[in-house]
């Protein structure tokens, strides 16, 4: 399955995201998209929404890794499958 939406890895390291665009962009409604890419409006208080703000603008420059396939559901490491 596709993601939906860019990692916030890659939304950090796009040259016109600041602070300023990613708190307009999460309290900006988005009504306008249709699913599967909606996105619920943030309800977070400001410290909240700082922190989000930090931790994505954390990831800027760091280099973009692939996430490991997901294992299936029946694997389990003490099993051995």
């Amino acid at each position: 399955m596709s993601s939906p939406g860019p990692s916030f890895r890659a939304i950090a390291n796009r040259a016109e995201v600041t602070p300023a665009f990613l708190r307009h962009f999460m309290l900006t409604a988005h009504s306008a998209t249709t699913p599967p890419f909606t996105m619920p409006n943030a309800k977070l208080s400001d410290r909240q929404l700082d922190a989000v703000i930090a931790y994505i603008l954390s990831l800027r420059g760091q280099p973009w890794q692939r996430r490991p396939a997901a294992l299936p559901l029946a694997f389990s490491p003490a099993r051995g499958i």
